[in-house]
């Protein structure tokens, strides 16, 4: 009877362990949040292309064109400052899940990594001292680049993304499992 109290009592502090976890902060929700200003970024990206491409077209004067290549670069620091700000927040998200979690932890680990693997940032640096060439061919190339990376970005969040909304099912899977075993253990003890 002793030995039924005790796997009964584990059954019962496991299901409290799984409970408690299920209550916690859901990493799908900061995976969301983090696909949302990805976005954001995306679409400052985009803006800060067609400016830079409208510079590159425009015959300005000395004083308005050097104006307009501030401004740009100013965008340009933020985006890039917006970049690492995510690259550093899917880094923690991933450090905090990979011990409940280890598979979504991966792929949480994976956007991260290709800010980094796509140099994301330094790019967008990078193009901030081209904006006084007139090379728009080039530039345009460059903030492709730019661009295509911050999709692989996305298309790696997405995927993190459906890994995270799949382990809370799991994870209620195995909460239910532990409740079975939690009232087999109780009716075994209420038999004796």
């Amino acid at each position: 009877a002793n030995a039924d109290a005790q796997r009964a009592l584990a059954a019962m502090e496991e299901t409290r362990r799984l409970l408690d976890g299920a209550r916690e902060s859901r990493p799908a929700e900061g995976t969301q949040s983090a696909l949302e200003n990805l976005q954001s970024l995306q679409a400052q990206q985009r803006a800060i292309a067609n400016a830079t491409d409208r510079l590159m077209q425009q015959e300005l004067n000395a004083a308005n064109r050097a104006q307009a290549e501030q401004d740009i670069a100013a965008r340009k620091e933020a985006l890039a400052q917006g970049v690492n700000s995510l690259q550093n927040r899917l880094d923690r998200m991933a450090n905090d899940t990979r011990r409940e979690q280890p598979q979504p932890a991966r792929q949480l680990q994976g956007p991260a990594d290709a800010v980094r693997e796509n140099r994301i940032p330094d790019r967008i640096r990078q193009t901030q001292s081209l904006l006084h060439t007139t090379d728009r061919t080039y530039m345009g190339q460059e903030e492709s680049r730019i661009a295509a990376g911050l999709d692989d970005v996305e298309q790696r969040l997405q995927a993190a993304s459906q890994s995270m909304n799949a382990s809370p099912t799991q994870q209620a899977n195995q909460i239910a499992s532990a409740a079975r075993d939690l009232s087999r253990g109780a009716q075994s003890l209420v038999e004796r």
